[in-house]
């Protein structure tokens, strides 16, 4: 460490107001704070004044996406991602947009194996010539997913071999890199407007004079920041290696506002992660406005934020010679906690920012000590290089886009446009295509090239044929279709009846005028193209390329022009084209522009793309070349020329490889109209079609418009007389790579640490199997957030995150988990609670591995005696409460609606956003009532086992015993209403009808009574199904049929007799225990078991009531995508379950075709996810076991064992059921072996004799039906639908919890 005197390097010191100025300033940060808190700030994605210290914007739909950049020179929005692999892997990625088109970027990846690469502009950072919009520079492309949950990260381009810190002497050789890598979030955000210690804060500002200046910069120079950790996974790329996978926690930030990198004196900021899944930020910043701040957060592995209040960090003392120090310490405080931490410093690349390199950033990779425990992370160190040197910056060209329509004036209802007029280049009022040729003109100079001549022919033109003509109903004839037969028997009638129907007066008048004036007079000289531009094609996420007929070689008659109008017209509304715009999204009845350009003889024509267009490379650039015009090559009826260009960083340009196809034909314009096709000379066709010379000068052409359009340019060209002729430039279509298998992982969730301990138990019966994207971003998310309200409701938590970030469950390969850590940490932090009560409740078993120290390290500290008798106080307050917040919403969601009467897809989606809220609201409850049902189980055990934690078999057994008989078991009464419907005498009608059939007939009024029952049967229960929360599945009430199969099987088994079980008085109950029980233990039982028997049904009473709510929410998703079918935004209703609720919020604003393809994508590997199956605990991220094949013999197990839930002993068939398709196999007195049970298999159980579940707990759905029906059962039985075979003969006992399979010599010997 460095030593200076802090008053000769500028830090200001206190001095004698200091103190009275720092309470001053704390009082008000205090206020400012209360102020943020009673109201979230809803301002606009703009940069608005409102914000920092102590005051911001928090909705992170208005942080995340890129911010509208401030009138101002330093005006910043930047991006960032850094870090450190436990296997040495390092990363840095950062986008900064600027205005002007500029950009700056941080990119260095150091892989073991290979070493360090960094972007050839490294050590400088400056980039122009950017997108402008988004947060893409350099190849390097940053997309949000989803706000503060899930970015990508995305590179295609060369890489630097080398460290490269040296600006003079840099590393020559290069490697082509690409990359995609998701981020997913892990914690919270921190905000540096709102989060930041008032201590802090306030120490800082005391420092400084104050003055009317002084506040004014404070103001003016601030910018809003905000940081996350979370986990970057995915694959690089790298030329000569194999593909290499990646896992990194990392952190992210995103800063916008204004940024002079020479207003700041100095900074240090490290990064910090510990394997614990504890992570902190501690900074100490020197700027203009304070000279000396020290900030920084802790985020504990549970998510729970502390702000930290002081560092004992001096800056002068650190690395103050310019020179960032390899090995120091500091100390911080965050929650009265005090942190000791010990750096060692790494490998340190270094970025130049500004013109005159003012800037210098040292990122230091470092491994950290924190309070004894091992991290790793980063160190960013800042300076002021005021000795440069300075450089020559290249400006940025103009960006070609579109006129905003709000300034085009009267141009809006023009029917005709020639090239130079500035509406022609908006493609709402010409389509898509017509609008990129006037763009193209306006550098035809600065590019070496022309663009022949021509008009556009607008949307309103088309718009005003059909209303002259009076055909306006044509097109809705294809928007009304539900059909694809009547889709394509609208589509067939208005391609006849626009082919058919001639060109009204005006147009033509308008047609002819405009040539006219364009080719001076000379019209009938000409030959012309005529193409279609249709509103929303040619766009970077879909082309509609093919799709539409062009006519070439069109005489300069009126009549021929109006006649290939019509057609291209017509061209738009084949079944072709409308199912492909059907298919991605895109307005059916869109109208059609058509472009009319002047033809070039072209000697050579083709396309040039200036990315590799399959992969998306940016190193290599593709001609395709043939003689004579284009046609022959984009038809396929010729095999062109095809060279390929090697492309460098720096825009260097060397033809790699030339494949010569054999051009055997050539299209040219005939001389009576139209074209002709010719066979090519042998010997020419045996040349190449283009000159070295010509192919770098097409190569240079695509470079420059690449930099005035700022994307990938598909451009198609012609030559003749040594002219370069443009005649189409859109954008390369995007492609996207991802395999299966990155589909498969596609949500997976990140974890803060690889020691977390996750289960299937529990949520696995709430939502078994792999769930939809939908059902994930709607129902997970919702039970996510309300965990962390009910831990922190319970005290268990310090704070909640505003995003649902995965820290109390987990997700994988679309399936759920629940996290066992939160509620094992109740131990330190509440009265009463115990590790192993929690973890028998959770997964009926107890779990070893799990330790305290892990849990102490997960929650953070250890509370004291009378803080956790506090916490148990608000527990029980909590516990109590929410049963009055249950009965409220039973009253509500009796006349509850979401969007019923709403008529636009746009509005019914923003209704459901904030009936969201709702939802969360009711699965709060819903846990806590599970919460509260759970406890009395664990009470009745403390009872028999006396206080011990040795729980025997036969306590679990008398447990069942006591829980045998509950009142209001809510799903239990499924089986009992399905024999009032029965019981009408129409068994045999039911048998011998389909099952849609039946349905109809239970809800006909021709059996009054029938109906009447059927009615009351939806109201109590129509809201059930299997699978209930997944928002795919429909419910019994939604479609009847469904509920048809298990009606036919109660019939088939005579079964609707129910068995009536004998009620056991609480004497009775006792009497029958095995477990030796005191007369004061006695007494005990008689006042608590009927409150456990009672919390039982509340229980199954509120997660009806969740059900309830979420079916709700399924019938509002099922409206909104019908109003979006109905509306050309989806192609079929089904696929919006595959879009998360974000993404259909997007898919509604822009009509993005690339949702909905990767929606497509999501649903064909869907059924892969369904066949993952998963251990019932594990450590670190999950990992699906191995599939098993139909011939593959699992291990043969002679006796099971699982947890003891329904009395008695039972010998049958084993009947093995992987999902409910298959219960029709289920016969009368089977022994029924499933992984989990939901409501939608109650109806069977009256049909089993028994049954036996790979997870579930004491009050798990299974066993609660289990025991009011009387049928023994065996739950949380590891893999039995593995070691189980269906016809396998077991024995099953009810108390003891054994499964044993009987062999024929011994059946007859075992006793019941």
């Amino acid at each position: 460490m460095t030593s200076s005197s802090p008053s000769d390097t500028g830090y200001k010191l206190p001095g004698r107001t200091y103190w009275i100025k720092r309470v001053i300033f704390y009082i008000v940060l205090k206020k400012r704070k209360r102020q943020q808190d009673r109201s979230e700030n809803k301002d606009s994605p703009g940069v608005s004044s409102n914000r920092g210290y102590g005051l911001g914007v928090t909705d992170p739909d208005v942080l995340e996406p890129p911010q509208q950049l401030k009138n101002h020179p330093f005006a910043i929005d930047g991006k960032f991602f850094a870090g450190y692999g436990a296997d040495d892997t390092r990363v840095v990625f950062r986008l900064a947009r600027r205005p002007d088109r500029r950009a700056e970027i941080w990119m260095y990846l150091d892989l073991p194996g290979i070493g360090p690469l960094q972007h050839p502009v490294h050590p400088d950072t400056d980039l122009c010539n950017v997108d402008g919009e988004k947060f893409s520079a350099g190849g390097l492309t940053f997309e949000m997913l989803q706000p503060m949950l899930r970015w990508k990260v995305s590179y295609s381009g060369q890489l630097r071999v080398g460290l490269c810190n040296d600006i003079k002497n840099k590393p020559d050789k290069f490697v082509h890199v690409s990359l995609s890598l998701i981020w997913t979030a892990f914690s919270g955000p921190f905000n540096f407007d709102t989060d930041v210690h008032p201590a802090a804060l306030s120490d800082a500002i005391a420092r400084e004079d104050w003055n009317k200046e002084y506040f004014h910069k404070l103001k003016s120079l601030h910018q809003t920041h905000y940081e996350q950790w979370g986990e970057l996974r995915g694959t690089i790329s790298v030329e000569g290696y194999e593909d290499r996978p990646i896992y990194i926690k990392t952190v992210t930030d995103h800063s916008f506002g204004t940024r002079d990198w020479r207003a700041f004196r100095r900074y240090i900021v490290h990064f910090i992660y510990v394997e614990s899944g504890l992570v902190a930020q501690i900074a100490v910043v020197s700027h203009e406005t304070m000279s000396h701040l020290k900030v920084g957060y802790l985020f504990y592995p549970n998510g729970d934020l502390v702000s930290v209040s002081n560092v004992s960090l001096n800056m002068w003392e650190v690395g103050e010679d310019g020179q960032p120090p390899k090995d120091y310490t500091f100390s911080f405080v965050a929650g009265g906690k005090e942190f000791s931490v010990h750096v060692q410093g790494g490998v340190t690349p270094v970025w130049y920012h500004q013109e005159d390199r003012g800037g210098k950033v040292m990122q230091m990779f470092c491994k950290f000590t924190i309070n004894g425990k091992a991290g790793r992370g980063s160190t960013e160190f800042f300076y002021r290089n005021d000795a440069g040197p300075a450089r020559q910056v290249e400006a940025s060209i103009p960006l070609l886009s579109e006129a905003c329509v709000e300034d085009i004036g009267d141009y809006k209802d023009c029917l005709v446009l020639d090239f130079s007029d500035v509406a022609c280049s908006v493609s709402a009022i010409v389509g898509g295509k017509g609008s990129q040729l006037p763009l193209l003109t306006q550098v035809e100079k600065q590019v070496d090239m022309k663009v022949p001549e021509g008009i556009c022919l607008t949307l309103k033109a088309f718009q005003a044929q059909l209303e002259v003509r009076t055909k306006s109903w044509v097109l809705r004839k294809i928007s009304l279709a539900g059909t694809l037969q009547e889709l394509q028997t609208a589509c067939s009638n208005t391609v006849t009846l626009l082919k058919t129907t001639s060109v009204h007066s005006e147009l033509q008048t308008a047609i002819m005028e405009g040539l006219v004036s364009v080719f001076d007079g000379k019209v009938a000289e000409k030959r012309f193209a005529v193409r279609s531009s249709a509103a929303g094609e040619d766009g970077s996420d879909v082309s509609s390329a093919g799709q539409m007929e062009t006519f070439l070689g069109v005489l300069g008659s009126i009549q021929l022009l109006a006649d290939a109008v019509r057609k291209c017209w017509a061209s738009a509304f084949t079944f072709q084209a409308v199912e492909y715009r059907r298919q991605h999204g895109q307005p059916l009845d869109a109208p059609v522009g058509v472009v009319i350009q002047e033809m070039i003889p072209s000697d050579v024509s083709g396309v040039l793309f200036t990315h590799e267009p399959m992969t998306g490379n940016p190193c290599q650039m593709v001609i395709n070349a043939s003689y004579g015009l284009c046609e022959s090559i984009v038809s396929g009826k010729t095999n062109p020329d095809i060279f390929l260009i090697h492309r460098t960083w720096d825009d260097q340009l060397e033809i790699v490889e030339k494949k010569l196809g054999d051009k055997q034909m050539v299209i040219k314009m005939a001389d009576s109209g139209g074209v002709e096709e010719l066979t090519t000379d042998s010997s020419k066709a045996a040349e190449s079609c283009l000159t070295d010379k010509e192919i770098l000068r097409l190569s240079r052409i695509g470079v420059k418009l690449e930099k005035y359009f700022g994307s990938g340019r598909d451009i198609e060209w012609a030559i003749t007389n040594n002219i370069v002729y443009l005649l189409q430039c859109r954008p390369i279509t995007a492609q996207e790579h991802e395999s299966d298998e990155d589909l498969i992982h596609e949500f997976d969730s990140a974890m803060a640490s690889d020691r977390d301990w996750l289960t299937t138990g529990n949520i696995g019966e709430m939502m078994p199997k792999a769930v939809t994207p939908l059902t994930w971003s709607v129902f997970v998310s919702s039970v996510e957030m309300s965990l962390q309200e009910l831990f922190f409701e319970l005290k268990m938590r310090r704070s909640i995150c505003c995003v649902p970030t995965s820290k109390h469950t987990g997700f994988c390969c679309n399936h759920v988990f629940l996290s066992i850590m939160m509620g094992a940490a109740g131990s330190l932090t509440t009265a009463g609670s115990n590790k192993s009560v929690v973890e028998l409740n959770i997964l009926g078993q107890k779990l070893p591995e799990l330790t305290m120290d892990q849990i102490l390290e997960y929650y953070g500290e250890k509370l004291s005696a009378v803080k956790k008798l506090i916490n148990l106080f608000y527990m029980l307050k909590g516990l109590s409460d929410s049963h009055k917040k249950m009965r409220t919403w039973y009253e509500k969601i009796q006349s509850y609606i979401v969007g019923e009467g709403r008529t636009s897809a746009e509005s019914l989606y923003r209704e459901i956003c904030l009936k969201l809220h709702d939802l969360t609201k009711v699965t709060t409850c819903s846990l806590f009532s599970s919460t509260r049902s759970g406890c009395w189980p664990m009470i009745l055990m403390s009872i028999l086992s006396q206080g011990k934690e040795d729980w025997t078999m036969e306590m679990y057994g008398d447990v069942a015993l006591l829980l045998s008989k509950c009142p209001n078991v809510y799903s239990a009464d499924v089986p009992n209403a399905i024999p009032e419907i029965v019981n009408e005498g129409l068994e045999n009608t039911f048998l011998n009808l389909s099952d849609s059939e039946c349905a109809d007939l239970l809800i006909s009024d021709k059996n009054k009574s029938l109906q009447k029952k059927t009615t009351s049967f939806f109201e109590k229960h129509g809201h059930r199904c299997i699978r209930e929360m997944e928002m795919r599945e429909e419910s019994w009430e939604t479609n009847p049929a469904k509920l048809m199969s298990v009606l036919k099987a109660i019939i088939k088994s005579k079964s609707y007799c129910v068995k009536q079980k004998e009620v056991l008085t609480v004497q009775e109950v006792i009497s029958q225990m095995q477990v030796p029980i005191t007369t004061t233990g006695k007494w005990i039982l008689k006042f608590v078991l009927p409150r456990a028997r009672a919390a039982v049904g509340e229980r199954e009473y509120a997660k009806s009531l969740l059900v309830k709510m979420n079916d709700h929410m399924k019938k509002a998703y099922r409206r909104l995508a019908n109003l979006m079918v109905q509306e050309g935004r989806l192609p079929d209703a089904d696929l919006i379950h595959f879009m998360t609720h974000y993404e259909i919020g997007r898919l509604l604003q822009t009509r993005s075709p690339k949702i909905i393809m990767r929606a497509s994508k999501r649903r064909k590997i869907y059924p892969q996810q369904m066949l993952k199956t998963f251990t019932k605990t594990f450590q670190g991220h999950p990992q699906p076991l191995p599939e098993l094949k139909d011939d593959q013999i699992f291990e043969t197990v002679a006796q099971l064992k699982g947890l003891p839930i329904s009395i008695g002993k039972v010998r049958g068939t084993a009947r093995v059921v992987l999902s409910l398709d298959d219960a029709e196999n289920i016969q009368a007195g089977d022994i029924l072996v499933v992984m989990v049970t939901d409501v939608g298999w109650t109806p069977y159980f009256p049909l089993i004799g028994g049954l036996i579940t790979e997870m579930g707990g004491t009050i798990s759905h299974g066993a609660v039906v289990a025991r009011e029906y009387g049928i023994p059962c065996v739950v949380n039985v590891a893999m039995a639908t593995r070691h189980i075979k269906s016809g396998e003969l077991l024995l099953l006992d009810g108390r003891k919890g054994t499964i044993n399979k009987l062999s024929q010599t011994n059946q007859n010997t075992e006793s019941n």
